[in-house]
């Protein structure tokens, strides 16, 4: 890592719990039978079966008070992806879609989308970002969109990633939802799933 330290992360093809940092990374399993894993912070009093809920406070919801923490070097990245016709792909593909640059404007989407986090998810704070990097792999039948969000500050940007993953796939949605809908007006073969995130982790450099 050159001149840092990893202090915690998060690696999705190991099923064994984690623990850094007043951490945890615990198995998850989803509605669809996948597996994944979530991410809940302890006290240093608390243990792995009795999780503390830091965005609760007597009962009602408080944003963190994160002004204690020292400021680092934080990285998160997220993916997901969107089935479509295809169709649809090969549209994309062709650059033939009526709206115009499908991923070009989903990439634009979610750069705002993650710049715009703390405005649409309440409890989250206000940090710097200092990267963002929109990618896209497109399959037969859907396109998979990963964003890595980093920045130095007292929190961590797993939900920047995470509303920037979402945004784009939303957009993707919006551009080619002419040619997805049925008769009907509905859409029996567009569906956004497996969004998660993928890896998230902090470093401290090396103090001399």
């Amino acid at each position: 890592m050159d001149n840092f330290t990893l202090l915690c992360g998060v690696d999705t093809s190991k099923e064994s719990c984690h623990t850094r940092s007043n951490y945890a990374v615990l198995p998850d399993i989803l509605m669809d039978g996948t597996r994944s894993l979530k991410i809940a912070e302890f006290s240093d009093n608390t243990t792995m079966s009795n999780p503390i809920f830091t965005h609760i406070t007597d009962d009602r919801a408080a944003m963190v008070d994160i002004s204690g923490k020292d400021s680092i070097t934080r990285r998160a990245v997220a993916t997901g992806r969107i089935l479509l016709r295809r169709e649809t792909i090969a549209a994309i593909n062709a650059g033939s879609v009526e709206k115009g640059n499908v991923l070009a404007t989903a990439r634009i989407a979610a750069i705002i989308a993650v710049k715009e986090t703390p405005s649409t998810i309440p409890m989250c704070h206000q940090i710097p970002i200092t990267g963002i990097d929109v990618n896209f792999e497109v399959a037969s039948d859907a396109i998979h969109a990963f964003v890595e969000v980093k920045s130095v500050g007292r929190t961590g940007v797993e939900m920047e990633a995470l509303s920037g993953v979402s945004v784009a796939l939303l957009t993707i949605w919006d551009m080619v939802k002419s040619a997805e809908k049925d008769e009907s007006g509905n859409y029996p073969h567009t569906a956004i799933t497996d969004i998660r995130v993928v890896e998230k982790v902090k470093y401290r450099a090396h103090q001399t």
